[in-house]
Protein backbone atom coordinates (compact mmCIF):
# COMPACT_ATOMS: atom_id res chain seq x y z
CA UNK A 1 0.00 0.00 0.00
CA UNK A 2 2.92 2.49 0.67
CA UNK A 3 4.78 1.25 -1.77
CA UNK A 4 1.82 2.31 -4.04
CA UNK A 5 1.13 5.20 -2.82
CA UNK A 6 4.80 6.38 -3.67
CA UNK A 7 4.75 5.50 -6.80
CA UNK A 8 1.74 7.13 -7.81
CA UNK A 9 3.16 10.51 -5.67
CA UNK A 10 5.58 9.82 -8.07
CA UNK A 11 3.77 10.28 -11.15
CA UNK A 12 1.70 13.14 -10.06
CA UNK A 13 5.41 14.97 -9.34
CA UNK A 14 6.69 14.19 -12.06
CA UNK A 15 3.79 15.16 -14.11
CA UNK A 16 3.31 18.73 -12.53
CA UNK A 17 7.07 19.20 -13.50
CA UNK A 18 6.90 18.40 -17.36
CA UNK A 19 6.86 22.14 -19.07
CA UNK A 20 3.86 23.50 -20.43
CA UNK A 21 3.15 23.48 -23.86
CA UNK A 22 3.74 26.11 -26.20
CA UNK A 23 2.64 27.56 -29.30
CA UNK A 24 4.11 28.85 -32.62
CA UNK A 25 3.48 32.83 -31.47
CA UNK A 26 1.87 34.25 -28.80
CA UNK A 27 -1.78 35.87 -29.20
CA UNK A 28 -2.11 39.64 -29.35
CA UNK A 29 -4.75 41.94 -29.19
CA UNK A 30 -8.35 42.45 -28.76
CA UNK A 31 -10.10 42.39 -31.48
CA UNK A 32 -13.37 39.91 -32.12
CA UNK A 33 -12.00 36.15 -30.21
CA UNK A 34 -12.59 32.67 -32.00
CA UNK A 35 -14.94 30.75 -29.88
CA UNK A 36 -13.62 27.16 -28.92
CA UNK A 37 -15.97 25.73 -25.76
CA UNK A 38 -15.54 22.22 -25.89
CA UNK A 39 -18.19 22.29 -22.98
CA UNK A 40 -20.56 23.84 -25.35
CA UNK A 41 -23.93 21.72 -25.76
CA UNK A 42 -25.27 19.49 -27.78
CA UNK A 43 -22.31 19.69 -29.57
CA UNK A 44 -18.84 21.65 -28.74
CA UNK A 45 -18.23 24.64 -30.58
CA UNK A 46 -14.49 24.52 -31.97
CA UNK A 47 -13.68 25.44 -35.87
CA UNK A 48 -14.02 22.31 -37.73
CA UNK A 49 -12.94 20.56 -39.59
CA UNK A 50 -10.39 20.20 -36.93
CA UNK A 51 -7.69 16.87 -35.55
CA UNK A 52 -8.68 18.70 -32.34
CA UNK A 53 -11.99 16.54 -32.51
CA UNK A 54 -10.22 13.31 -33.31
CA UNK A 55 -8.53 10.01 -30.90
CA UNK A 56 -5.34 8.69 -32.15
CA UNK A 57 -5.97 5.20 -33.47
CA UNK A 58 -3.11 3.01 -34.82
CA UNK A 59 -5.45 0.80 -37.22
CA UNK A 60 -6.09 3.42 -39.72
CA UNK A 61 -3.96 4.72 -42.38
CA UNK A 62 -4.43 8.00 -40.61
CA UNK A 63 -3.32 7.22 -37.04
CA UNK A 64 -6.53 8.97 -36.58
CA UNK A 65 -10.31 8.60 -36.17
CA UNK A 66 -13.26 11.33 -35.53
CA UNK A 67 -13.85 11.95 -32.30
CA UNK A 68 -17.97 12.61 -32.35
CA UNK A 69 -20.24 12.15 -29.46
CA UNK A 70 -22.46 9.64 -28.97
CA UNK A 71 -25.67 11.15 -26.84
CA UNK A 72 -28.13 11.97 -29.46
CA UNK A 73 -31.83 11.90 -28.85
CA UNK A 74 -32.51 9.43 -31.49
CA UNK A 75 -31.48 6.38 -32.73
CA UNK A 76 -31.12 7.47 -36.13
CA UNK A 77 -28.26 9.82 -34.81
CA UNK A 78 -26.76 7.96 -32.73
CA UNK A 79 -26.04 5.11 -35.88
CA UNK A 80 -25.61 8.49 -37.76
CA UNK A 81 -22.63 9.62 -35.05
CA UNK A 82 -21.14 5.82 -34.85
CA UNK A 83 -20.72 6.02 -38.47
CA UNK A 84 -18.78 9.34 -38.04
CA UNK A 85 -16.49 8.01 -35.72
CA UNK A 86 -15.25 5.21 -38.19
CA UNK A 87 -13.86 8.14 -39.99
CA UNK A 88 -10.11 8.51 -40.26
CA UNK A 89 -10.05 11.60 -41.03
CA UNK A 90 -12.59 14.99 -42.78
CA UNK A 91 -14.33 15.34 -45.68
CA UNK A 92 -11.62 16.33 -48.72
CA UNK A 93 -14.43 19.12 -49.83
CA UNK A 94 -16.05 20.16 -46.83
CA UNK A 95 -16.40 23.87 -45.67
CA UNK A 96 -14.49 24.99 -42.94
CA UNK A 97 -16.40 26.92 -40.18
CA UNK A 98 -15.24 29.41 -37.37
CA UNK A 99 -16.97 31.22 -35.39
CA UNK A 100 -16.07 34.57 -33.26
CA UNK A 101 -17.41 36.43 -30.56
CA UNK A 102 -18.36 39.86 -32.44
CA UNK A 103 -19.08 40.51 -35.90
CA UNK A 104 -16.48 40.85 -38.54
CA UNK A 105 -15.44 43.42 -40.81
CA UNK A 106 -17.29 41.86 -43.88
CA UNK A 107 -16.17 44.56 -46.43
CA UNK A 108 -12.37 43.80 -45.70
CA UNK A 109 -12.85 39.62 -46.46
CA UNK A 110 -14.70 40.83 -49.96
CA UNK A 111 -11.88 43.43 -50.84
CA UNK A 112 -9.65 41.04 -50.05
CA UNK A 113 -10.90 37.41 -51.40
CA UNK A 114 -13.26 38.68 -54.20
CA UNK A 115 -12.48 39.77 -57.70
CA UNK A 116 -8.89 38.99 -58.13
CA UNK A 117 -8.28 35.82 -59.17
CA UNK A 118 -7.78 34.05 -56.08
CA UNK A 119 -4.38 35.74 -55.77
CA UNK A 120 -3.26 34.90 -52.16
CA UNK A 121 -0.98 38.21 -51.61
CA UNK A 122 -3.22 39.95 -49.33
CA UNK A 123 -5.97 37.24 -48.39
CA UNK A 124 -6.71 36.97 -44.99
CA UNK A 125 -7.58 33.61 -44.82
CA UNK A 126 -5.74 30.59 -46.19
CA UNK A 127 -5.39 26.64 -46.33
CA UNK A 128 -2.23 25.59 -46.43
CA UNK A 129 -0.65 21.77 -47.17
CA UNK A 130 1.54 20.97 -44.50
CA UNK A 131 2.00 17.39 -44.78
CA UNK A 132 6.04 16.94 -45.82
CA UNK A 133 6.06 14.28 -47.76
CA UNK A 134 3.34 15.61 -49.55
CA UNK A 135 3.77 16.62 -53.25
CA UNK A 136 1.82 19.32 -52.83
CA UNK A 137 3.40 20.43 -49.53
CA UNK A 138 3.08 24.23 -48.85
CA UNK A 139 1.10 24.95 -51.47
CA UNK A 140 -2.53 26.91 -50.37
CA UNK A 141 -6.08 25.65 -51.66
CA UNK A 142 -7.92 28.65 -53.08
CA UNK A 143 -10.75 29.23 -51.05
CA UNK A 144 -14.10 30.50 -52.12
CA UNK A 145 -15.59 33.60 -49.91
CA UNK A 146 -18.70 34.44 -52.05
CA UNK A 147 -17.07 34.34 -55.57
CA UNK A 148 -20.20 31.84 -57.04
CA UNK A 149 -18.51 28.58 -57.09
CA UNK A 150 -21.36 27.09 -54.64
CA UNK A 151 -24.89 28.65 -55.02
CA UNK A 152 -27.45 28.72 -52.42
CA UNK A 153 -30.32 29.44 -54.72
CA UNK A 154 -32.58 26.78 -55.16
CA UNK A 155 -34.10 25.99 -58.36
CA UNK A 156 -37.77 25.04 -57.29
CA UNK A 157 -38.41 26.80 -53.87
CA UNK A 158 -41.27 25.18 -52.10
CA UNK A 159 -40.87 21.77 -53.20
CA UNK A 160 -43.17 20.14 -50.32
CA UNK A 161 -46.77 21.52 -49.62
CA UNK A 162 -45.36 22.26 -45.79
CA UNK A 163 -42.10 24.35 -46.86
CA UNK A 164 -41.00 26.98 -45.15
CA UNK A 165 -41.07 29.93 -47.52
CA UNK A 166 -37.54 30.68 -49.15
CA UNK A 167 -35.30 30.73 -52.04
CA UNK A 168 -32.50 28.53 -50.03
CA UNK A 169 -32.35 26.05 -47.37
CA UNK A 170 -29.28 27.03 -46.20
CA UNK A 171 -29.36 30.83 -44.89
CA UNK A 172 -32.19 33.16 -43.33
CA UNK A 173 -33.94 35.01 -46.03
CA UNK A 174 -36.62 36.31 -44.58
CA UNK A 175 -37.20 39.29 -42.14
CA UNK A 176 -38.90 37.74 -39.24
CA UNK A 177 -39.47 40.89 -37.66
CA UNK A 178 -42.37 41.86 -38.65
CA UNK A 179 -43.65 44.82 -36.65
CA UNK A 180 -39.81 46.42 -36.15
CA UNK A 181 -39.85 46.35 -32.29
CA UNK A 182 -37.16 43.89 -31.72
CA UNK A 183 -38.75 40.93 -30.28
CA UNK A 184 -40.02 37.78 -30.80
CA UNK A 185 -43.57 37.83 -31.12
CA UNK A 186 -46.31 35.13 -31.61
CA UNK A 187 -46.48 34.39 -35.51
CA UNK A 188 -42.92 36.12 -36.39
CA UNK A 189 -40.61 32.97 -36.29
CA UNK A 190 -41.13 31.62 -39.99
CA UNK A 191 -38.73 28.81 -38.95
CA UNK A 192 -39.58 27.84 -35.25
CA UNK A 193 -36.26 28.03 -34.05
CA UNK A 194 -36.99 30.69 -31.44
CA UNK A 195 -35.04 32.99 -32.80
CA UNK A 196 -36.40 36.40 -34.05
CA UNK A 197 -34.17 35.93 -37.98
CA UNK A 198 -32.91 38.59 -39.95
CA UNK A 199 -32.12 37.99 -43.85
CA UNK A 200 -28.70 36.71 -44.34
CA UNK A 201 -27.24 39.76 -46.60
CA UNK A 202 -24.30 42.25 -46.64
CA UNK A 203 -26.65 44.91 -46.38
CA UNK A 204 -29.98 45.49 -45.00
CA UNK A 205 -32.51 45.12 -47.84
CA UNK A 206 -30.53 42.70 -49.95
CA UNK A 207 -32.45 40.84 -52.11
CA UNK A 208 -32.47 36.97 -50.59
CA UNK A 209 -30.93 36.33 -54.18
CA UNK A 210 -27.59 38.41 -52.80
CA UNK A 211 -27.77 35.97 -49.75
CA UNK A 212 -24.04 36.45 -47.78
CA UNK A 213 -23.10 33.13 -48.39
CA UNK A 214 -19.26 33.27 -46.78
CA UNK A 215 -20.52 34.29 -43.48
CA UNK A 216 -23.20 33.66 -41.25
CA UNK A 217 -24.77 36.49 -39.31
CA UNK A 218 -27.19 34.99 -36.68
CA UNK A 219 -23.72 33.10 -35.28
CA UNK A 220 -21.01 35.39 -36.19
CA UNK A 221 -19.41 31.68 -38.25
CA UNK A 222 -17.17 32.61 -41.49
CA UNK A 223 -17.78 29.65 -43.88
CA UNK A 224 -14.45 29.12 -45.99
CA UNK A 225 -15.23 26.85 -49.28
CA UNK A 226 -11.90 25.11 -50.48
CA UNK A 227 -12.18 25.58 -54.34
CA UNK A 228 -10.74 22.53 -55.28
CA UNK A 229 -10.55 19.05 -53.24
CA UNK A 230 -7.42 18.69 -51.12
CA UNK A 231 -5.49 15.63 -50.78
CA UNK A 232 -6.40 12.48 -48.92
CA UNK A 233 -4.91 11.47 -45.78
CA UNK A 234 -2.67 14.72 -45.57
CA UNK A 235 -2.71 17.25 -43.13
CA UNK A 236 -3.72 21.24 -43.54
CA UNK A 237 -3.34 24.12 -41.62
CA UNK A 238 -6.20 26.73 -41.50
CA UNK A 239 -4.64 29.87 -41.43
CA UNK A 240 -6.40 33.10 -40.24
CA UNK A 241 -3.88 36.39 -39.97
CA UNK A 242 -4.04 39.24 -38.77
CA UNK A 243 -5.39 40.90 -41.81
CA UNK A 244 -8.69 39.31 -40.69
CA UNK A 245 -10.20 42.37 -38.54
CA UNK A 246 -13.48 42.87 -36.74
CA UNK A 247 -16.20 45.61 -37.39
CA UNK A 248 -14.02 47.65 -35.50
CA UNK A 249 -10.98 47.14 -37.32
CA UNK A 250 -8.89 45.26 -34.66
CA UNK A 251 -7.73 41.62 -35.82
CA UNK A 252 -8.82 38.49 -34.22
CA UNK A 253 -7.64 36.89 -31.68
CA UNK A 254 -6.88 32.91 -30.71
CA UNK A 255 -8.82 32.13 -27.65
CA UNK A 256 -5.68 30.60 -25.75
CA UNK A 257 -2.38 32.01 -24.77
CA UNK A 258 -0.79 31.15 -27.75
CA UNK A 259 -2.17 31.74 -31.90
CA UNK A 260 -2.85 27.81 -31.67
CA UNK A 261 -3.99 25.19 -29.12
CA UNK A 262 -0.44 23.62 -28.02
CA UNK A 263 -1.94 20.33 -28.40
CA UNK A 264 -1.62 20.83 -32.57
CA UNK A 265 1.91 22.91 -32.18
CA UNK A 266 3.94 19.81 -32.78
CA UNK A 267 1.66 19.20 -36.07
CA UNK A 268 1.77 23.29 -37.45
CA UNK A 269 5.51 22.89 -37.16
CA UNK A 270 5.68 22.60 -40.91
CA UNK A 271 3.63 25.60 -41.28
CA UNK A 272 6.53 28.18 -40.21
CA UNK A 273 8.33 26.98 -43.03
CA UNK A 274 5.93 27.30 -45.64
CA UNK A 275 4.46 31.11 -44.72
CA UNK A 276 6.87 32.70 -46.21
CA UNK A 277 5.94 31.56 -49.73
CA UNK A 278 2.98 33.81 -48.72
CA UNK A 279 5.21 36.75 -47.35
CA UNK A 280 3.87 36.21 -43.58
CA UNK A 281 5.96 35.15 -40.79
CA UNK A 282 4.80 33.97 -37.69
CA UNK A 283 4.29 37.51 -36.35
CA UNK A 284 1.40 37.34 -38.75
CA UNK A 285 -0.67 34.63 -37.19
CA UNK A 286 -4.13 35.82 -35.44
CA UNK A 287 -5.06 31.94 -34.86
CA UNK A 288 -4.85 28.77 -36.58
CA UNK A 289 -5.44 25.10 -36.45
CA UNK A 290 -4.64 21.56 -38.39
CA UNK A 291 -7.01 18.71 -40.08
CA UNK A 292 -6.13 15.70 -41.61
CA UNK A 293 -8.30 14.64 -44.62
CA UNK A 294 -9.59 10.90 -44.79
CA UNK A 295 -8.67 7.83 -46.62
CA UNK A 296 -10.76 8.56 -49.93
CA UNK A 297 -10.01 5.25 -52.05
CA UNK A 298 -8.70 3.20 -49.83
CA UNK A 299 -11.34 1.11 -49.86
CA UNK A 300 -11.98 1.46 -53.78
CA UNK A 301 -7.96 0.08 -54.20
CA UNK A 302 -8.27 -3.01 -51.65
CA UNK A 303 -11.25 -3.69 -53.36
CA UNK A 304 -10.23 -3.67 -57.05
CA UNK A 305 -7.08 -5.72 -56.07
CA UNK A 306 -9.19 -8.22 -54.32
CA UNK A 307 -11.18 -8.23 -57.32
CA UNK A 308 -7.66 -9.90 -59.31
CA UNK A 309 -6.15 -11.71 -56.66
CA UNK A 310 -4.19 -9.12 -55.17
CA UNK A 311 -3.93 -8.01 -51.54
CA UNK A 312 -5.60 -8.44 -48.12
CA UNK A 313 -8.99 -8.99 -49.86
CA UNK A 314 -7.21 -11.23 -52.52
CA UNK A 315 -10.52 -13.80 -51.42
CA UNK A 316 -12.91 -11.85 -53.78
CA UNK A 317 -10.91 -13.16 -56.70
CA UNK A 318 -12.33 -16.73 -56.07
CA UNK A 319 -15.62 -15.66 -54.33
CA UNK A 320 -16.77 -13.67 -56.93
CA UNK A 321 -15.02 -14.85 -60.27
CA UNK A 322 -15.71 -12.71 -63.32
CA UNK A 323 -17.99 -14.52 -65.34
CA UNK A 324 -21.68 -14.52 -67.07
CA UNK A 325 -23.92 -16.23 -64.60
CA UNK A 326 -26.40 -16.56 -67.16
CA UNK A 327 -26.83 -15.10 -70.83
CA UNK A 328 -30.64 -14.77 -70.79
CA UNK A 329 -33.11 -16.06 -73.72
CA UNK A 330 -34.96 -13.11 -75.00
CA UNK A 331 -37.54 -15.11 -77.19
CA UNK A 332 -39.14 -18.08 -77.51
CA UNK A 333 -37.26 -21.44 -79.07
CA UNK A 334 -37.86 -22.13 -83.17
CA UNK A 335 -35.71 -24.77 -85.65
CA UNK A 336 -32.70 -23.15 -86.16
CA UNK A 337 -32.79 -20.07 -84.00
CA UNK A 338 -30.57 -18.38 -81.75
CA UNK A 339 -33.14 -17.15 -78.52
CA UNK A 340 -30.07 -15.28 -76.98
CA UNK A 341 -29.96 -12.56 -79.57
CA UNK A 342 -32.75 -10.14 -81.19
CA UNK A 343 -32.63 -8.79 -84.59
CA UNK A 344 -32.47 -4.65 -84.17
CA UNK A 345 -35.62 -4.41 -86.25
CA UNK A 346 -37.73 -6.29 -84.19
CA UNK A 347 -36.95 -4.76 -80.75
CA UNK A 348 -36.81 -1.39 -82.11
CA UNK A 349 -40.75 -1.72 -83.57
CA UNK A 350 -41.55 -3.41 -80.30
CA UNK A 351 -39.88 -0.71 -78.06
CA UNK A 352 -41.15 2.32 -79.65
CA UNK A 353 -44.72 0.94 -80.05
CA UNK A 354 -44.47 0.07 -76.36
CA UNK A 355 -43.26 3.72 -75.59
CA UNK A 356 -45.55 5.38 -78.22
CA UNK A 357 -48.47 3.49 -75.76
CA UNK A 358 -46.73 5.25 -72.79
CA UNK A 359 -46.50 8.58 -73.52
CA UNK A 360 -49.37 9.15 -75.99
CA UNK A 361 -47.31 9.76 -79.25
CA UNK A 362 -44.17 9.21 -80.98
CA UNK A 363 -42.20 12.08 -80.68
CA UNK A 364 -39.50 13.62 -83.75
CA UNK A 365 -36.57 12.58 -81.20
CA UNK A 366 -38.03 9.11 -80.99
CA UNK A 367 -37.91 8.67 -84.31
CA UNK A 368 -34.68 9.87 -84.77
CA UNK A 369 -34.06 6.91 -82.18
CA UNK A 370 -35.70 4.23 -84.88
CA UNK A 371 -33.78 6.08 -87.29
CA UNK A 372 -30.27 5.01 -85.61
CA UNK A 373 -31.30 1.73 -84.82
CA UNK A 374 -30.24 0.78 -88.85
CA UNK A 375 -27.15 0.43 -87.21
CA UNK A 376 -27.59 -2.07 -85.05
CA UNK A 377 -26.94 -5.40 -85.35
CA UNK A 378 -28.73 -7.13 -82.57
CA UNK A 379 -29.34 -7.53 -78.97
CA UNK A 380 -27.97 -9.68 -76.07
CA UNK A 381 -28.77 -9.75 -72.36
CA UNK A 382 -26.87 -11.41 -69.84
CA UNK A 383 -26.20 -10.98 -65.75
CA UNK A 384 -23.01 -11.42 -63.38
CA UNK A 385 -22.44 -11.90 -59.61
CA UNK A 386 -21.01 -8.61 -58.12
CA UNK A 387 -20.19 -8.68 -54.64
CA UNK A 388 -21.92 -5.92 -52.53
CA UNK A 389 -20.15 -4.60 -48.97
CA UNK A 390 -23.34 -3.31 -47.41
CA UNK A 391 -26.20 -5.22 -45.68
CA UNK A 392 -30.00 -4.82 -47.01
CA UNK A 393 -31.33 -6.89 -44.11
CA UNK A 394 -30.65 -8.02 -41.13
CA UNK A 395 -30.18 -11.77 -39.85
CA UNK A 396 -33.73 -12.36 -39.64
CA UNK A 397 -34.86 -11.11 -43.05
CA UNK A 398 -35.91 -8.18 -42.04
CA UNK A 399 -35.43 -4.43 -44.12
CA UNK A 400 -32.49 -2.40 -42.23
CA UNK A 401 -33.20 0.99 -41.93
CA UNK A 402 -31.06 2.92 -44.26
CA UNK A 403 -28.96 4.24 -41.84
CA UNK A 404 -28.10 0.80 -40.65
CA UNK A 405 -26.86 0.46 -44.61
CA UNK A 406 -23.10 0.88 -44.98
CA UNK A 407 -19.88 -0.36 -45.54
CA UNK A 408 -18.07 -2.96 -43.31
CA UNK A 409 -14.55 -2.80 -45.01
CA UNK A 410 -11.35 -2.96 -43.54
CA UNK A 411 -8.87 -2.03 -46.54
CA UNK A 412 -5.88 -3.19 -44.18
CA UNK A 413 -7.03 -6.15 -42.78
CA UNK A 414 -9.59 -7.05 -45.70
CA UNK A 415 -12.10 -7.84 -43.67
CA UNK A 416 -15.52 -7.22 -44.83
CA UNK A 417 -19.17 -8.08 -45.19
CA UNK A 418 -19.78 -9.38 -48.64
CA UNK A 419 -23.41 -10.86 -50.35
CA UNK A 420 -23.63 -11.47 -54.02
CA UNK A 421 -26.18 -9.60 -55.79
CA UNK A 422 -26.84 -10.13 -59.90
CA UNK A 423 -26.67 -7.54 -62.31
CA UNK A 424 -28.06 -7.59 -65.33
CA UNK A 425 -26.73 -5.81 -68.46
CA UNK A 426 -27.98 -5.56 -71.91
CA UNK A 427 -25.25 -5.74 -75.02
CA UNK A 428 -26.06 -3.47 -77.95
CA UNK A 429 -23.64 -4.92 -80.52
CA UNK A 430 -23.17 -2.83 -83.89
CA UNK A 431 -23.18 -3.75 -87.72
CA UNK A 432 -20.32 -2.55 -88.63
CA UNK A 433 -17.61 -4.63 -86.89
CA UNK A 434 -14.12 -5.86 -87.40
CA UNK A 435 -13.47 -9.18 -88.98
CA UNK A 436 -11.77 -10.80 -85.96
CA UNK A 437 -12.30 -9.14 -82.93
CA UNK A 438 -14.95 -7.10 -81.26
CA UNK A 439 -15.46 -3.28 -81.79
CA UNK A 440 -14.74 -0.60 -79.53
CA UNK A 441 -17.60 -0.45 -76.50
CA UNK A 442 -19.16 2.09 -74.05
CA UNK A 443 -20.07 1.66 -70.87
CA UNK A 444 -23.54 3.89 -70.78
CA UNK A 445 -24.33 5.24 -67.62
CA UNK A 446 -28.14 5.98 -66.51
CA UNK A 447 -29.31 9.10 -65.04
CA UNK A 448 -31.00 9.57 -61.57
CA UNK A 449 -33.70 6.93 -61.26
CA UNK A 450 -33.51 6.13 -65.07
CA UNK A 451 -32.40 2.60 -65.98
CA UNK A 452 -30.74 0.40 -68.59
CA UNK A 453 -33.36 1.44 -71.16
CA UNK A 454 -31.13 4.21 -72.08
CA UNK A 455 -29.11 1.86 -74.82
CA UNK A 456 -32.21 1.89 -76.58
CA UNK A 457 -32.36 5.20 -77.09
CA UNK A 458 -28.19 6.21 -77.02
CA UNK A 459 -27.48 2.71 -78.85
CA UNK A 460 -27.89 3.61 -82.27
CA UNK A 461 -26.26 6.87 -82.22
CA UNK A 462 -23.15 4.74 -80.99
CA UNK A 463 -23.80 2.36 -83.10
CA UNK A 464 -23.35 4.58 -86.20
CA UNK A 465 -19.79 4.44 -85.25
CA UNK A 466 -18.95 0.92 -84.57
CA UNK A 467 -19.23 1.13 -81.12
CA UNK A 468 -21.25 -1.23 -79.01
CA UNK A 469 -23.07 -0.57 -75.79
CA UNK A 470 -23.09 -1.91 -72.71
CA UNK A 471 -25.60 -0.88 -70.13
CA UNK A 472 -27.07 -2.04 -66.76
CA UNK A 473 -28.30 -0.15 -63.83
CA UNK A 474 -26.40 1.41 -60.37
CA UNK A 475 -27.53 0.36 -57.05
CA UNK A 476 -31.35 0.16 -56.66
CA UNK A 477 -32.35 1.12 -59.88
CA UNK A 478 -34.45 0.17 -62.88
CA UNK A 479 -37.66 0.62 -64.82
CA UNK A 480 -40.34 1.79 -62.45
CA UNK A 481 -44.30 1.13 -64.00
CA UNK A 482 -47.61 0.32 -62.72
CA UNK A 483 -48.88 -2.53 -62.83
CA UNK A 484 -51.13 -1.45 -66.11
CA UNK A 485 -48.07 -0.09 -67.77
CA UNK A 486 -46.53 -2.85 -66.76
CA UNK A 487 -49.21 -5.40 -69.02
CA UNK A 488 -49.82 -3.34 -71.43
CA UNK A 489 -46.15 -2.83 -72.69
CA UNK A 490 -45.21 -6.23 -72.36
CA UNK A 491 -48.11 -6.99 -74.38
CA UNK A 492 -46.94 -5.16 -76.94
CA UNK A 493 -43.25 -7.21 -76.66
CA UNK A 494 -44.93 -10.37 -76.67
CA UNK A 495 -47.75 -9.86 -80.13
CA UNK A 496 -44.01 -9.61 -81.52
CA UNK A 497 -42.97 -12.72 -79.93
CA UNK A 498 -40.40 -11.08 -76.99
CA UNK A 499 -42.11 -11.43 -74.14
CA UNK A 500 -39.33 -12.78 -72.44
CA UNK A 501 -36.81 -10.08 -74.12
CA UNK A 502 -39.24 -7.75 -71.99
CA UNK A 503 -38.76 -9.63 -68.74
CA UNK A 504 -35.01 -9.79 -69.51
CA UNK A 505 -34.53 -5.65 -69.60
CA UNK A 506 -37.57 -4.50 -67.12
CA UNK A 507 -38.36 -7.35 -64.70
CA UNK A 508 -34.69 -8.35 -64.28
CA UNK A 509 -33.08 -5.12 -62.56
CA UNK A 510 -32.34 -3.73 -59.10
CA UNK A 511 -35.40 -1.58 -58.20
CA UNK A 512 -37.73 -2.32 -55.70
CA UNK A 513 -40.67 -1.67 -53.70
CA UNK A 514 -39.17 0.91 -51.05
CA UNK A 515 -42.57 2.33 -49.98
CA UNK A 516 -44.96 -0.80 -49.83
CA UNK A 517 -47.53 0.99 -52.62
CA UNK A 518 -46.78 -1.88 -54.69
CA UNK A 519 -44.42 -0.61 -57.62
CA UNK A 520 -40.45 -0.55 -57.75
CA UNK A 521 -39.17 2.77 -56.66
CA UNK A 522 -36.44 3.48 -58.90
CA UNK A 523 -33.11 4.72 -56.95
CA UNK A 524 -35.13 5.79 -54.01
CA UNK A 525 -32.05 5.71 -51.72
CA UNK A 526 -29.64 7.07 -53.82
CA UNK A 527 -29.85 10.51 -53.45
CA UNK A 528 -30.96 10.87 -49.98
CA UNK A 529 -30.47 13.34 -47.21
CA UNK A 530 -28.64 10.11 -45.22
CA UNK A 531 -25.17 11.34 -47.22
CA UNK A 532 -23.40 8.21 -44.85
CA UNK A 533 -25.91 5.47 -46.88
CA UNK A 534 -25.28 8.03 -50.34
CA UNK A 535 -21.44 6.96 -50.31
CA UNK A 536 -22.08 3.77 -49.92
CA UNK A 537 -24.20 3.31 -53.07
CA UNK A 538 -22.33 5.41 -55.12
CA UNK A 539 -19.28 3.70 -53.99
CA UNK A 540 -21.07 0.05 -54.43
CA UNK A 541 -22.00 1.18 -57.91
CA UNK A 542 -18.40 1.52 -59.01
CA UNK A 543 -17.39 -1.56 -57.73
CA UNK A 544 -20.04 -3.05 -59.92
CA UNK A 545 -18.61 -1.28 -62.96
CA UNK A 546 -14.97 -2.59 -61.53
CA UNK A 547 -16.45 -6.26 -62.01
CA UNK A 548 -18.18 -5.70 -65.34
CA UNK A 549 -15.01 -4.41 -66.69
CA UNK A 550 -12.97 -7.55 -65.29
CA UNK A 551 -16.06 -9.65 -67.05
CA UNK A 552 -15.54 -7.51 -70.32
CA UNK A 553 -11.56 -8.28 -70.15
CA UNK A 554 -12.06 -12.17 -69.63
CA UNK A 555 -13.71 -12.20 -73.13
CA UNK A 556 -10.07 -13.08 -74.51
CA UNK A 557 -11.02 -14.96 -77.57
CA UNK A 558 -9.43 -18.21 -75.87
CA UNK A 559 -11.83 -18.49 -72.88
CA UNK A 560 -14.87 -20.63 -73.53
CA UNK A 561 -18.51 -20.19 -72.21
CA UNK A 562 -21.20 -22.65 -71.04
CA UNK A 563 -23.21 -21.89 -74.23
CA UNK A 564 -23.05 -23.73 -77.53
CA UNK A 565 -25.86 -21.22 -79.38
CA UNK A 566 -24.94 -21.96 -83.21
CA UNK A 567 -25.46 -26.19 -81.76
CA UNK A 568 -21.92 -27.46 -83.15
CA UNK A 569 -21.02 -29.47 -80.20
CA UNK A 570 -18.97 -27.25 -79.48
CA UNK A 571 -19.01 -24.35 -76.18
CA UNK A 572 -18.84 -20.70 -77.49
CA UNK A 573 -16.11 -18.52 -76.82
CA UNK A 574 -17.05 -16.46 -73.71
CA UNK A 575 -18.32 -12.77 -75.34
CA UNK A 576 -19.54 -14.58 -78.01
CA UNK A 577 -23.13 -13.68 -78.65
CA UNK A 578 -24.07 -14.87 -81.99
CA UNK A 579 -21.72 -18.08 -81.97
CA UNK A 580 -19.79 -17.09 -85.24
CA UNK A 581 -16.61 -17.65 -83.57
CA UNK A 582 -15.89 -14.10 -83.32
CA UNK A 583 -15.86 -12.18 -79.76
CA UNK A 584 -18.64 -9.31 -80.00
CA UNK A 585 -17.83 -7.31 -76.92
CA UNK A 586 -15.07 -6.74 -74.65
CA UNK A 587 -11.83 -8.30 -74.68
CA UNK A 588 -8.48 -6.09 -75.22
CA UNK A 589 -10.91 -3.56 -77.48
CA UNK A 590 -10.91 -0.22 -76.39
CA UNK A 591 -13.44 0.49 -73.49
CA UNK A 592 -14.48 3.93 -72.35
CA UNK A 593 -17.50 4.53 -70.23
CA UNK A 594 -19.74 7.80 -71.11
CA UNK A 595 -23.41 9.39 -69.59
CA UNK A 596 -25.41 12.18 -68.60
CA UNK A 597 -26.73 13.30 -64.79
CA UNK A 598 -25.82 10.43 -62.49
CA UNK A 599 -24.03 8.89 -65.48
CA UNK A 600 -22.04 11.13 -66.09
Amino acid sequence: MIRSFFITSLVLLSGCLQPEGTGLALSEGSGARVNFDVYHKPLPEIPLPNDFATTFDATTLTRRRVNASMEAPTRWERHTRAALDRLDGWGTYQTITVSFDRLLDLQNLIARHQGDDYDPADDAAYLINITRESPTFCERVPLDLGEGNFPVVLERPGYFDNDRPGDNLLFDDREEDLNGNGVLDPGEDLDMDGVLDHPNTLNPGDSSFEMLTFYERETNTLLLKPVTPLEERSTYAVVLTKRLVDVDGKPVRSPFHYVNHTAQTAALEPLVDCLPRFGLGVEDLAFTWSYTTQSVTADYVAIRDGLYGLGPMQRLATEFPARIKTLLPLREQSAGSNVFIVPSEAVIGSALAALEALQGGLTPSLQEVRNSHEWIDYHAVFQYESPQFFRREDSAGKPLPIYEQLFEVDPITGAAFTRPETVTVWVVVPKRRPADGPPPAVILGHGYTSNKLEALYYGGFLARFGIATIALENVSHGLSLSTEEHALAKGLFTNQGLGRMFSAIVDESRAFDQNGDGRKDSGADFWTSYILHTREVVKQSAIDYMQLVKLLRSFDGQTRGDLDVNRDGVKDLAGDFDGDGVVDVGGDARLSIMGGSLGG
